[in-house]
C-alpha cells in the first residue's frame, strides 16, 4: 500500500519518510487526492517544512487509473519529472507505480524499438575526478543537467548527479528544502561521491532499447552510461527511453501539475499553445510538448520542455501571477528560442538531445 499523509500535515512529516522508500508519497484531504511529494518536488522549496503544510507543497501529479495501458502510462510520466505515480481504481488511490516497473513492462512486452545511440544524450559533460563537488554544481546549473561524466586520467571513472550529492554529502539535517548555508561537503573531491564500480551501469550505442530499459530497471537507476572502449560517449536516463514512444502524428501537448479548477481554466488556452506548437513544427521536426505546472500560493512556476527529433530538447520556464499571461509568456520565448537556433544553423542536424539554455529573466530548466 502507498504511504498516505493528509494535506494539513507539515512538510517536515514527510522528508524522513521520503529518505526511507523509493516512491513518492500521496497527499490527500479527506478521501481527496491533492497530489505527491517526492525528492524532486521538495528541492524547489525554500519555506520552513515544520510551518508548510503539505497541501501546499504537494505536486499535482497525474492519477493512472487502474488497467491503464503501458503506452498511456508512458505519456502520463513524460508530462512531468516523476519517477513514481498514484494509481486509482474508481475513486480510490490503491497503490503507486514505479518509472522503472513501467521501463521492465516496455521491455518484455518489447516496444521499444531503435539503438541507445539514436535516443542517448551525447556528448555527455565531463569532469575530473579531482575536482570539487561545488565545482560539479556550478557546472549542472550552467548546462541545466542532473549528471557528469567523471573521468579520470581521460578515461571513464564513474558519474555524479544531483542525487548522489544530497545522498551522500550532506547530513539529514542539511538536506532539508529550507536550509540555505554552503555545505562544507562541497569542498570535497567529486571522486569521493560519485558512482563508481559494480555500482556503475553501462550500456554499449548499439545495445537496444529493450536491453537498456530492462538493464535500468533490474539495477534500480535512473540512467547508464553509455561507453565505447572505455571513454563515456553519452548518458541514457529513464525519461530518454520514454521518449522514443513519443511518435505520434498530431504533436502532443501534456500539461500537468494543476488541480481541476485550473486545468478548467487553462483548457481555453490550449488552442494557443498548439497553435504556437503547429507553427515551430513546420521548421522543426517535435515530438511532443510537455507543460508543467507549479502554484506557490498565488504565483504559477510553468517549466515546458520541447523535444524535437533531431535538434534535442529545448527547455525552458517562465513565472508570473497572471496564468494567461505566463503561458503566453512561455510561448513567445519558446518559439523566439527555435527561431534562433534555426537562424544561427539551419543546416544543423547533431544526434543526441541538447539542453538549450538562455540569458533572460526568464527561470532556465
Amino acid at each position: 500500500m502507498p504511504t498516505v499523509l493528509g494535506a494539513d500535515e507539515p512538510l517536515s512529516a514527510a522528508l524522513g519518510v521520503l529518505a526511507k522508500c523509493d516512491s513518492c508519497i500521496i497527499v490527500t484531504k479527506g478521501d481527496a487526492y491533492v497530489g505527491i511529494i517526492s525528492d524532486r518536488s521538495v528541492e524547489g522549496i525554500t519555506s520552513d517544512p515544520r510551518t508548510m503544510k503539505l497541501g501546499v507543497a504537494a505536486e499535482r501529479a497525474p492519477v493512472a487509473d487502474f488497467g491503464t495501458g503501458l503506452l498511456p502510462l508512458a505519456k502520463l510520466f513524460l508530462s512531468g519529472p516523476y519517477k513514481s505515480l498514484p494509481v486509482r481504481q474508481g475513486k480510490k488511490i490503491v497503490g503507486v507505480l514505479k518509472r522503472g516497473d513501467l521501463l521492465l513492462a516496455l521491455a518484455e512486452a518489447e516496444l521499444l524499438s531503435g539503438k541507445v545511440s539514436d535516443f542517448m544524450s551525447s556528448p555527455p559533460l565531463k569532469i575530473d575526478e579531482t575536482a570539487k563537488i561545488s565545482q560539479a554544481l556550478e557546472k549542472m546549473r550552467e548546462a541545466g543537467v542532473r549528471r557528469l561524466i567523471v573521468n579520470s586520467g581521460g578515461k571513464l571513472a564513474g558519474i555524479l548527479s544531483v542525487y548522489d550529492i544530497k545522498v551522500r554529502t550532506l547530513a539529514p539535517k542539511e538536506r532539508l528544502p529550507f536550509a540555505k548555508e554552503k555545505h562544507s561537503g562541497e569542498d570535497a573531491a567529486v571522486s569521493s561521491v560519485m558512482t563508481r564500480g559494480e555500482e556503475l551501469v553501462t550500456g554499449a550505442p548499439g545495445d537496444s532499447l529493450n536491453e537498456a530499459a530492462r538493464k535500468m530497471a533490474e539495477k534500480k537507476v535512473s540512467a547508464i552510461v553509455v561507453e565505447r572502449n572505455g571513454e563515456a560517449v553519452g548518458i541514457l536516463s529513464a525519461r530518454d527511453v520514454l521518449e522514443s514512444l513519443a511518435t505520434e502524428e498530431k504533436v502532443p501537448v501534456y500539461l500537468s501539475g494543476l488541480d481541476e479548477a485550473e486545468r478548467m481554466s487553462l483548457d481555453t488556452l490550449k488552442a494557443d499553445v498548439e497553435g504556437v506548437v503547429e507553427k515551430i513544427a513546420r521548421s522543426v521536426d517535435v515530438d511532443y510538448l510537455a507543460l508543467h505546472f507549479k502554484k506557490y500560493k498565488h504565483k504559477f512556476s510553468i517549466h515546458a520542455r520541447l523535444k524535437t527529433s533531431k535538434r534535442g530538447v529545448i527547455a525552458v520556464s517562465n513565472s508570473g501571477f497572471d496564468l494567461r499571461g505566463t503561458v503566453h509568456g512561455l510561448m513567445d520565448e519558446l518559439e523566439k528560442i527555435v527561431h534562433t537556433k534555426l537562424k544561427a544553423n539551419p543546416m544543423h542536424e547533431k544526434p543526441g538531445k541538447q539542453e538549450v539554455r538562455r540569458e533572460s529573466g526568464l527561470e532556465q530548466r
